[in-house]
This record gives structure tokens, sequence and C-alpha cells, in this order.
């Protein structure tokens, strides 16, 4: 029998258990299909399983989910016993912290449950193997093995997913949407017009990408996403295919401590400036902020990312850039392989319920326009990533005559965010401050 405590089992998905007995507590409504599918015989836990059917139970009699009536069903059932008592009284109103996917955790859950089942049966057939040793027919014995291999594909084929009801999918929105109720999180920018044209923020679930030329800021947008939700405490997971640790850090410091980056990078900070990154660094601790500089393949973000999602709730993945990204299968060709990548990207969203915002090159289309001005065709190397993605944001630095150089253009301070593309709501375009030497990106002056 398992040992609910026994954390050094690596077929022990604690986490993933209690996140789903935590959304019991907190957040009942989003369980509908996983209650559905998800048997507690597949917990690792005993208590939990049993605090998990009398949720499946109550969901069929059509009662309300709740500590009150989970306990009154689990005394009726025979299974208010062991740890149920501190089930209901710790885990189920600890709050699903991170707002995690529960099907994200139930797959989980699923999954290791078929590996201690696979487990078993190896163990069976060994001792069943043994058994010739002592007298048994080697066909009972085979026999044996293949009655048991029947009942293990059963038990570790996967169930078909039914498509909502249309009433279950109502209900569902409607508590979603009803007053006070909660509802999933959106994570504002550092930008209020852009929050105001994308409804509030970055949402989970969404794949954001953010196009533009060598120079034109990409880069920076990520920084500024990456310093505003650090010290906002909405965990966030930033790779970086092109810098190193220390050079995200610098970015994120001369932002937040509103000093040159020049100073920064070249090792040479003013007295003045030390005294800035001092006072940053002085509340500077504690973010849930992680960085990942390595040369990142694709598996590894996925693995990362689902990692950080179980540990700590992972609300916000930045991958700067996309075109650097390597998928780690062969393709035919770069834009075969950056479509996949794209649609990776797109299923992570959704599968964990997170942001996924990739800054994306742009082709030289602009630089062949009088205003430089960019358009979604001129997405670089996959029309899938226009396809995959919930909103597009092309960057744009507006251009004015130089009056020390007749005849030239200099850029206007400003930089506007074009959204091209937005599948939930309008398209428009936000004008902003252009800060390069902060590596800033500002609201407008009133």
């Amino acid at each position: 029998m398992t040992d609910p405590q026994n954390t050094t089992d690596p077929l022990n998905p604690r986490d993933s258990e209690r996140t789903l007995i935590a959304h019991l507590g907190s957040a009942a409504y989003r369980l509908a299909n996983v209650l559905d599918q998800l048997p507690g015989s597949d917990f690792y836990s005993p208590a939990y399983g049993d605090v998990w059917d009398a949720a499946r139970a109550l969901r069929t009699a059509g009662e309300t989910i709740e500590p009150v009536n989970l306990a009154r069903h689990m005394h009726a059932a025979g299974t208010f016993r062991g740890h149920a008592a501190v089930v209901l009284n710790g885990d189920l109103l600890a709050g699903a912290g991170g707002y995690a996917s529960p099907e994200h955790h139930a797959r989980i859950v699923a999954e290791f449950a078929a590996a201690r089942r696979i487990l078993k049966f190896g163990l069976d057939v060994q001792r069943n193997a043994q058994r010739v040793g002592s007298g048994a027919e080697l066909s009972e014995v085979v026999s044996r093995v293949h009655a048991d291999f029947a009942g293990l594909d059963e038990a570790t084929a996967p169930t078909d997913e039914m498509p909502k009801s249309w009433d279950t999918a109502f209900a569902e929105w409607q508590q979603i949407n009803a007053e006070g109720a909660e509802h999933p999180p959106i994570y504002p920018t550092p930008w209020d017009n852009f929050n105001e044209a994308t409804g509030g923020g970055l949402q989970g679930g969404r794949f954001y990408l953010i196009g533009g030329r060598p120079g034109d800021g990409k880069s920076t947008v990520t920084f500024n996403l990456a310093g505003h939700f650090g010290p906002e405490r909405i965990p966030s997971l930033f790779i970086s295919a092109e810098m190193s640790d220390h050079e995200v850090v610098a970015r994120i410091v001369a932002r937040g401590a509103a000093v040159d980056l020049r100073e920064l990078v070249s090792y040479g900070m003013s007295q003045f400036t030390r005294r800035e990154v001092d006072r940053f660094a002085s509340t500077a601790t504690g973010y849930p902020l992680w960085i990942e500089s390595r040369p990142t393949a694709l598996p590894r973000i996925k693995a990362t990312a689902r990692a950080l999602k179980r540990k700590h709730g992972l609300a916000v993945l930045v991958v700067d850039y996309l075109q650097i990204v390597r998928s780690g299968n062969q393709f035919g060709n770069r834009q075969e392989e950056v479509a996949h990548i794209s649609r990776e990207l797109k299923a992570l969203a959704r599968e964990l319920d997170i942001a996924v915002v990739a800054p994306v090159q742009l082709n030289r289309g602009p630089a062949a326009r009088a205003d430089a001005r960019p358009v979604i065709t001129d997405l670089r190397e996959s029309g899938q990533l226009e396809q995959d993605a919930d909103m597009v944001v092309l960057l744009h630095h507006p251009l004015e005559d130089d009056p020390h150089r007749p005849g030239q253009q200099m850029r206007t301070g400003d930089i506007e965010f074009i959204i091209a593309k937005n599948r939930h709501g309008q398209t428009t375009t936000v004008s902003l401050r252009w800060l390069g030497s902060y590596a800033t990106i500002s609201n407008p002056r009133r």
C-alpha cells in the first residue's frame, strides 16, 4: 500500500493532488469535466481519493461541493477516516495557488496512477515467473500474465473526453461572470492604454506575438514585462535565447532603478547610479521571476514551464525570441520548424492556462515603405504565426524631420504598439514613451 506521506516516491504526484483538492474548496466550478473522468482510486493519497470520490458523488447528485456536504457524504459512506478531517479543514481550504489548470494536474495524477499500475504489473510478472520454480505449470503462468496485461491495457487506456454540452458550458460561464464570483486572472502590463485596449492586460491560455525589426525594442518590451510582473508577484519565466543572465538582469535593473543602461553594461556606474541601484536592490527581493539563458530547445522550455507551474503556479512565460528557439526535431525547412514551435507554444498556453509572450522578427517589408510602418504580413518565416496568435502587436517608432540634419528624419521619442490582430477584442494603435537608454517603455505624458 502506498504511503501518502512518502514525498520521496517519484510516482507520488503530491503537488498535483493537493492542487486538485484545493480547487474543490475554491473553484469547484472549474472541475466539471475533471470530476467526471478522474476516479479517486487514481490518487496516491487514499485520503485525497476519498474526498475526491465524495465530490464526484455530490456532483452526480446535483449538490453543492463544499466542506459540510463532503463530510456528511463521507460519514454516510463510511469513508470519513484517517486524514479526511485534515484534508477537509486544511488542503481543501488552502485555495488553488496560481490558478493552476485543473486539467493539467488531473492528467498528471492519471498518468502517475497508470505508471504505478505498470510497476505493479512488472512485479506481478516477476512473482508469477518464480512460481514455475515452485512447480506451477508454465502455461498457467503465461495465461495469468496475459490476463493481467489485458487488465492493465484497459486500465491505462485513455478515455475519450466528451465535448461539453451547451447547458454545462453555459452554467460554467454564468458562474464565472456572476457578481462577486472568482474568475480567471488578468495580468495588467505596465502600460495603462495597452491594458485598456486588451481587456485589462495578458490572460492565461493566450499566445501573444510581439513583432519588430532589429532595434525596434522587442526585447525591451519583454524586459519591461518581466520587471513589472516580478514586483507585482505574478509568477513569470523569462527565457532569453540570445542574452546571458547578467544581461537580462541589467535591463530589468535599468528599468526598475531608472538609470542609464549603458552604465550597467559597461561596469562604469557613477555614484548616483550606484545609489539608485542600491535603492532598487533594497526592495527587489523574493520576486517570483525565473530566468533561463542557456541555449534552449522547445522540449526543455515545455518541461521547465510545466515544472514551474506545478511548484509555483507559473502565470506568464516569455520566450525571447521565437525564431531563435529550436524544436529538437528534424524538419524539411526552417519555416516548417517555426510553424511547429508556434503551434506548440500556443498549445502550452492552453495546457497550463498561462500567458505566453514571444517576440518575433519581421521581414524587410517596413524598410521599403515611406513611413516604415509594419503590417501583419511582415511576420517572418511562417504564416502559421498569425494563425496561432491570439494577439499580434507590431512595434513602430514614428519619425519626424531632424532639425539639425536637413532632409533626414529622426525618431520622435515615442513607440507605437500596433495591435494588428486581437482575437478577443479591437485592433488599434497605442502610443507610449520610448526611453531606450533606460531600457524602458512607459505610459505617455499626461
